[in-house]
């Protein structure tokens, strides 16, 4: 999938080796009510629109494959739904979809961790059938040391996650189509003719990526959340869900200026995510880098059209 400045393009290879491809006009409504120019709140409303694009032109892509079914029958709850939504069902099925997946990662990586670092604190400070030593218990009263143990669960649950998803047979393949992309883009910005030969040679690796996001997240959510006291967990809790749409926002910010800044400060703030990258893409064989090309060459602007991607 691509998304230029006017465009979304989706290129899909059949089974039969036919790449279909399905264009749609970028008709965001951060655009229409020029929400797109506010910056920190077009970061955190752009990070719903991705991820709901994501899902969308995932089920669309699932459509093309070939699954042997004797007979397909629609269940009871497939019936409940469709006469419920109608035509309608499977955008409320995207953003159901959209939802689970937010109050997961919020669930894993921000909620968690918090949790654990307070359980530590309870267990150490009050008074239980273990009496620990002084020392032990000023230092798991200690709001940095509580702070220190949150970031680092925080960034071990989600490295943990991301390795074992890149290892997941399935996944790989989809990674290696991620790096396709990433590749392709190389090739376009580097202003050379888009084919097989010349995209081989990029990297894979690219600063504006999903991933290098997710990174910086977990990177501005611990300098944001390192101020916040543990007098009561469950405050915590609430003033982290309350500030997430800034931590998104300010991690959206950080990642646009990166990606088209060229300083020193912007390859320093991009190298980390270009490291996780080395789980979330793999090098694509020559028939994926063409379903990229399809989709990229689909969505690059025209003559007298902006050029910001």
């Amino acid at each position: 999938m691509m998304r230029g400045p006017a465009k979304t393009a989706v290129a899909i290879r059949k089974s039969d080796g036919e790449i279909v491809l399905d264009v749609k006009e970028n008709k965001s409504f951060l655009a229409k009510w020029k929400l797109n120019k506010i910056p920190i709140l077009r970061g955190f409303l752009s990070f719903f629109v991705s991820m709901y694009t994501g899902v969308k032109y995932t089920m669309y892509s699932a459509e093309f494959m070939d699954i042997e079914e004797e007979e397909e029958t629609e269940s009871k709850f497939d019936r409940f739904l469709t006469k419920v939504f109608g035509d309608k069902v499977m955008d409320v099925l995207m953003w159901v979809s959209v939802i689970l997946a937010l109050v997961l990662g919020i669930a894993l990586f921000m909620l968690l961790p918090t949790v654990l670092a307070g359980a530590l604190k309870s267990l150490f400070t009050n008074e239980t059938f273990i009496q620990f030593p002084q020392f032990i218990v000023n230092v798991f009263s200690n709001t940095v040391v509580l702070n220190l143990i949150e970031s680092v669960t925080r960034m071990v649950i989600f490295l943990l996650y991301m390795y074992a998803v890149s290892h997941m047979q399935e996944m790989k393949r989809v990674f290696a189509y991620h790096g396709a992309e990433h590749k392709s883009i190389a090739c376009y910005e580097a202003g050379e003719e888009l084919t097989v030969e010349n995209v081989r040679k990029h990297t894979r690796l690219h600063p504006r990526c999903g991933t290098s996001f997710l990174l910086i997240v977990m990177v501005v959510s611990i300098l944001f959340f390192s101020f916040l006291t543990w007098d009561n967990v469950v405050t915590r809790l609430v003033v982290r869900l309350a500030l997430l749409p800034v931590v998104a926002g300010v991690s959206y910010e950080v990642i646009k200026f990166a990606g088209r800044n060229k300083s020193c400060v912007a390859r320093w703030l991009t190298k980390p995510g270009l490291a996780l990258q080395r789980l979330t893409t793999q090098e694509p064989d020559d028939s994926q880098i063409e379903v990229a090309l399809e989709a990229l060459k689909a969505v690059l602007p025209q003559v007298g059209e902006d050029d910001k991607w």
